[in-house]
């Protein structure tokens, strides 16, 4: 990708359990770098693990980036993000939050 393109990300922790200490300090810089490109980054989480949903959402606001944002329903996180998509990228942001492992 051009270095110049926004970034629309989009990440699936709805079946993510809390992270060590040691990777929660890895992914916070990983996320930050990216700060300048993201246009909008989402995650959708499950609602069944509090403690999980505390760290991811200590991760988003430690990014200190006002376009990312956690949610728990498919529909809402779409509609967030149908707002910046195109056609195709709108139909691979279904077709991703679809995915049930097999």
């Amino acid at each position: 990708m051009p270095a110049d393109q926004k970034l629309v990300i989009i990440t699936d922790w709805r079946r993510c359990p809390v992270m060590s200490k040691e990777a929660s300090e890895y992914i916070l810089p990983k996320i930050v770098q990216s700060n300048a490109r993201t246009e909008r980054s989402a995650m959708i989480a499950s609602k069944s693990s509090p403690t999980a949903i505390m760290q991811f959402g200590r991760l988003i606001r430690e990014s200190q980036n006002p376009d990312r944002r956690m949610f728990f329903e498919v529909d809402d996180v779409t509609e967030w993000l149908d707002e910046v998509l195109n056609p195709k990228e709108r139909a691979r942001l279904r077709a991703f939050l679809a995915y049930e492992e097999p």
